[in-house]
């Protein structure tokens, strides 16, 4: 992951996304331990628990962690409301090249306000600017339509459909992928 994304503060008209930090784990798991937040995810464990959250953040802090991923809290009024995060992938059968993967959740509460398509547009603004990358992969589960939609309302377009294991769930769901091209983007921000 490029330094300069790694130690970033991102700031939009309402939220602030900042790097995860030691304190985090208790809210994480007091908006995260709810079965209509985690059944959207593929990998997190149900029941979610305290010790859930305090790996999670353990292991996002790790710069050893093999598995890292860079996680920003979004912040609202200093406030964490959910998380949203970039890992590097291979090419596979959820995205067509190598490159940048985002994942996200957001608090119950907070669903609606338009805080996730905010944070997601902030995220791929400063990703495009930070580097030369094409693209920034996404998606979600088919029947999180919530989801994609706010994919779709940043520029995300669909670029196939896979399957993919929800450890919640504890089976292959449907799965939407999708891609954000640079020149979309760049066309939509015009």
């Amino acid at each position: 992951m490029r330094p300069e994304l790694v130690k970033s503060v991102i700031g939009t008209k309402r939220l602030v996304l900042r790097p995860l930090r030691d304190g985090d784990a208790a809210a994480i798991f007091a908006l995260f331990n709810d079965w209509d937040v985690v059944r959207w995810l593929s990998s997190p464990p149900w029941p979610y628990t305290r010790d859930d959250a305090e790996g999670f953040v353990r292991a996002v802090l790790d710069p050893a962690c093999e598995a890292a991923e860079l996680v920003f809290a979004i912040t609202l009024n200093n406030k964490l409301i959910g998380t949203i995060g970039v890992r590097e992938r291979p090419a596979s059968h959820l995205q067509q090249g190598a490159g940048s993967n985002i994942g996200y959740w957001l608090g119950k509460r907070y669903w609606g306000q338009g805080y996730m398509t905010e944070a997601l547009r902030a995220l791929a603004t400063h990703m495009f600017a930070l580097s030369r990358a094409d693209a920034i992969y996404c998606g979600a589960f088919a029947d999180n339509l919530a989801s994609l939609r706010v994919q779709e309302k940043t520029g995300f377009v669909h670029a196939g459909a896979t399957t993919l294991f929800s450890r919640p769930a504890g089976h292959e769901l449907a799965h939407v992928n999708t891609v954000l091209t640079r020149a979309s983007f760049e066309r939509l921000a015009a």
